[in-house]
């Protein structure tokens, strides 16, 4: 008997191993910084206007300007005290039973301030409902705003009762006519007319967005051109730190004491706000909605034109606003 010996020739099989290939991230999301801190990936210039800090080559497939941001401390200052502070992370990672705040870190609304002394629910903790939510009182202990506002209500109640003697309207009583809008107002008006639309930095011209949507100087330029006709975009007033610190000339428009503020004015950020030493650090402008705390606003990557309460922001306004009436 023969014996056919058949050459068994081994199949060579390559594995290909896609670990070798670089993941790429987005715009806006998650990163690995320094220390091995989660962080999101934005532009190096939002990161900066959130006192955040990133490194290089974290953000793969990304544009040059798009880093990976952490910031190591938040914290919410109200009236005096500082009654919230922690970290930043992605609300997935803030840990159970912590809580979170927004509008303190970079990013997206979904990285947030992970505070660890305490606070609300995530899902109703703002800087907006934090800065109506308590007040010192006379002692230095916190007092709920709501039981004064409760006793101050029921005392205005009472006090403006009419009483047995008070005059009737005379039939031929005209309504009084409802008072003109400022040319600021006008202004704020348009702005609102954006709600909604997203934060892009740079953007915005006389007509409309650039890039999908408005930074907060396109936004005002915008809504000013959409009133007057005047073109602050090619006047090189566009830029927030340009508009403040031009001289009343080359604006038109006059600086008013941060006292006097009103619904329509331009309200600035930017530390000390010092355009001869520091011009480049003045990075933020709104339009007040009234003569508190409250302003319409493209604020950052991440974010729509909306509302934003600033009274217990890590920063203060700069000392003027700009009037456009």
């Amino acid at each position: 008997m023969r014996i056919h010996l058949v050459a068994l020739i081994p199949a060579i099989v390559v594995a290909f191993d896609d670990s070798f290939v670089s993941p790429r991230s987005v715009l806006n999301g998650p990163c690995t910084g320094k220390g091995g801190v989660k962080g999101v990936c934005v532009p190096t210039k939002s990161c900066s206007h959130d006192n955040g800090t990133y490194i290089d080559d974290a953000c793969p497939g990304t544009p040059e300007e798009i880093k990976c941001c952490t910031k190591s401390s938040c914290s919410l200052g109200g009236l005096g005290v500082t009654v919230r502070s922690g970290d930043c992370r992605w609300v997935q990672d803030c840990g159970e039973g912590k809580k979170t705040v927004r509008n303190l870190c970079p990013g997206p609304d979904e990285y947030r301030c992970c505070v660890t002394n305490g606070g609300e629910p995530a899902t109703n903790l703002t800087i907006a409902s934090l800065s109506t939510s308590v007040v010192p009182s006379s002692t230095g202990n916190l007092t709920s705003v709501a039981t004064s506002l409760a006793t101050n209500n029921a005392t205005s109640s009472a006090s403006h009762k009419p009483s047995s003697s008070s005059k009737k309207p005379t039939p031929t009583s005209k309504p009084k006519p409802k008072p003109t809008k400022t040319l600021g107002e006008k202004i704020l008006a348009k702005a609102k007319e954006a709600k909604g639309i997203p934060y892009h930095w740079a953007g915005g011209n006389c007509k409309g967005t650039t890039g999908g949507g408005f930074d907060c100087s396109g936004l005002v330029s915008w809504a000013v051109c959409q009133v007057t006709g005047r073109d602050l975009f090619s006047e090189g007033l566009r830029v927030t730190r340009s508009m403040y610190c031009a001289s009343e000339k080359k604006r038109k428009y006059k600086k008013i004491k941060w006292s006097q503020r009103r619904a329509g004015d331009a309200v600035f950020f930017g530390g000390k706000c010092d355009c001869k030493k520091n011009p480049g650090g003045i990075h933020h402008v709104g339009l007040m909605t009234n003569s508190g705390w409250d302003m319409w606003n493209a604020l950052k990557t991440g974010t729509r034109i909306r509302h934003d309460n600033f009274k217990d922001w890590n920063e203060s306004p700069c000392p003027y606003v700009i009037r456009f009436d």
